[in-house]
This record gives structure tokens, sequence and C-alpha cells, in this order.
């Protein structure tokens, strides 16, 4: 996966569903000169340039993949600085990158507590304690990121991916859940799990005309127009109403 970390004072893409507001930090190093002195805040200055560095040096080593040399430098911004949210929430998608999904949580409860209103650090912890199976925690997270950015399609993905899982856990048989899981998985670009969701919902319900559809669809993105012609055809069989005259997988029956 490449990392994208955002600039210290710049709002770009960190990481495909990850984006960050740009008055973040800035809001938390005004809060933070706000208490001191003109003289403390003067001799503050260096340690805002230092601070700076080591978040760029940061960023530059996730994106080669030094997420360990990123982890130590995000840490050292922290030292001189550790009112900044962002740092804390790009350490900890570079602790999740790792598989430290206590350290990532934890470095994202630190982030909400310094801006409880940046949708994306609630939505990092959502997939992160998806991750560790915590579904309840994951989805109140996610109800939460909605609230703040309810215009974010990411994060109502990340929502109903939570949910058809839970579903699954309770009904292991429930064809609704592995079709609606699919179709989210889709359209997040992972085919190769919709294909398995879908194939599961065939398995179940052997003449459900919409699996066929989505299943086809998802081996066209994959390039297998050969598989995905038979799944056309086999859905339309079953329900010509689902029959497309423009669709490619049509031309290639």
């Amino acid at each position: 996966m490449k990392i994208f970390f955002v600039s210290f004072f710049c709002a770009i893409v960190f990481c495909s569903p990850y984006v960050v507001n740009a008055a973040t930090d800035r809001a938390d190093d005004k809060d933070a000169v706000n208490t001191t002195t003109p003289e403390d805040r003067q001799a503050r200055q260096p340690n805002l340039k230092e601070a700076q560095s080591y978040y760029d040096r940061g960023g530059a080593k996730g994106n080669k993949g030094d997420i360990d040399g990123a982890i130590a430098d995000f840490t050292r911004v922290l030292e001189l600085n550790p009112k900044t949210s962002r740092t804390y929430y790009n350490r900890g998608f570079a602790k999740w990158t790792k598989g430290d999904l206590d350290g990532a949580i934890a470095d994202y409860n630190r982030a909400i507590e310094l801006n409880p209103k940046d949708a994306k650090s609630w939505n990092n912890r959502g997939l992160t304690r998806r991750a560790k199976h915590d579904l309840d925690g994951a989805l109140a997270d996610f109800d939460r990121a909605a609230e703040l950015d309810p215009k974010s399609a990411e994060i109502y993905n990340n929502r109903g991916l939570t949910k058809w899982n839970s579903a699954i856990e309770l009904n292991p048989r429930g064809v609704d859940s592995y079709y609606n899981r699919g179709l989210a998985k889709g359209e997040k670009g992972n085919f190769d799990g919709a294909i398995v969701d879908l194939t599961r919902v065939i398995e179940l319900d052997p003449k459900n005309a919409r699996a066929y559809s989505g299943r086809s669809m998802a081996k066209r993105k994959k390039g297998d127009s050969k598989g995905a012609a038979m799944d056309y055809k086999r859905a339309i069989a079953l329900d010509p109403k689902l029959a497309n005259p423009s669709s490619d997988d049509g031309k290639n029956q």
C-alpha cells in the first residue's frame, strides 16, 4: 500500500480513505501559543521548526516504506510539540501499517481528544477497531465520522461493510448480507473480495440473478471477460430484466 503522509500545514490525500483537515494543526498550535507569554512563544519557535523538519522527514520515510523510521520521527515531533493531532493521526496510521493495532488506537484516541471534529480520525479508529473484531466500537466510530462528514461516501461504505460483517457473524447463511457486502467490496475496488461474497450468495441461492450480475461486473473489472460473459448470460437467463444491450459482457457472449 502506498502511503501519503500529510504535510504539516497543507491538506493532501494521506491514503485513499484518509484525508486531513488543514486547520487541525494550525488550531492546535494557536491554542498552545495563546497559553504562553511572548517570551515563551519566542523560545518555542526553534522547537516548532525542528518539529516541522522531523514531521516532513517522517512523511518522506513513510512514503518510501520505512515505517519504523516514520514512527520514530513522528514520535520526535510529539516530544517537541505534543498538541498536534495530525501527528498522532499519522503515527497511528503508521502503527496500523505495522500491525500494531493497539498502538494505532491509542494514537487515534489522542488525535480525537485534540481535535474531536476530525471525521477522518474517527473513521480510521473505526477501521482499526474493525480489524480487532470490535464491531460495535467500529460502528460507533463510523456513525460519529458520518455525522461530522455526511458527504463522505468512503465513511458510509466502511460503516456498511462493518454492518454486513456483523450480520454475517449472526447469520452465516444470510444471502442479503453476503450480497450487500460483496457490492460494498466492489465499490471499494476489492473485486476479489466481491467475487468471493457473491459466489457465496450463489452457493446459498443458485437462482439469484443479481449475484450473477454483480459477479459478472467484478470479473470484468479484473479482466476476466470470459467469466464475466458466462455470469452475465446466466443472470439474464434467470432474470431477462437485467439485460443491458450496451454491456461488454453481452457482446462477449
